[in-house]
């Protein structure tokens, strides 16, 4: 198994983290098996005309996977598990596959939720974020940023809009009109 401790000595005072490499290196694969434990998805598989499921993670010639995310929120300490298994008890291929999601409140040593909805929704609770937005906020696709660094002036503002989900601005936008409108209509009747 691969540990990535941010507790570890080398990442102390540190406030943002970048993960570099050269292609192939596995920073799409550690951005994944993120993703995966906390929100069962693969970013990469979102894109049209991929057909892949959370099975085709799974390295080639291993019967099982897993991915296990340790995070603080609120100091609150949780743990996220997903795991996958391709292979019964018995050595032989599952129709099937087992999968088991796990959401812990570690703190309080206490298994918030072991079924994939209601861990879904444990999650999204304690960590405030659905996957949309967490994918906006903690990861750019690499597409996207190639994208957005080679467009034109004109074409940067909407690619922004995507990237960040518009939907949002829009509806602070909105809002912000109201009150105008509403104080507006105040200060005339005064």
């Amino acid at each position: 198994p691969i540990v990535i401790d941010f507790l570890d000595k080398t990442f102390e005072n540190v406030g943002l983290f970048a993960i570099t490499g050269s292609t192939g290196a596995g920073k799409t694969t550690i951005l994944d098996a993120i993703t995966i434990a906390l929100y069962h998805r693969v970013p990469r598989f979102n894109n049209k005309g991929v057909k892949a499921g959370l099975v085709d993670v799974v390295s080639y010639g291993t019967t099982e996977s897993l991915s296990r995310v340790t995070f603080e929120n609120d100091g609150e300490i949780y743990e996220a598990h997903w795991s996958l298994r391709l292979v019964g008890k018995n050595g032989k291929l599952l129709t099937n596959t087992k999968e088991e999601v796990r959401f812990k409140n570690i703190s309080r040593e206490k298994i918030l939720a072991e079924k994939k909805i209601e861990v879904q929704e444990a999650i999204v609770k304690a960590i405030q974020l659905s996957y949309e937005q967490f994918l906006r906020s903690a990861m750019l696709a690499q597409g996207e940023f190639a994208a957005f660094l080679t467009a034109n002036a004109k074409d940067k503002g909407s690619l922004l809009e995507q990237i960040t989900g518009e939907e949002i601005y829009k509806k602070i936008g909105y809002v912000i009109l109201e009150q105008k409108s509403a104080n507006q209509k105040k200060v005339d009747a005064i």
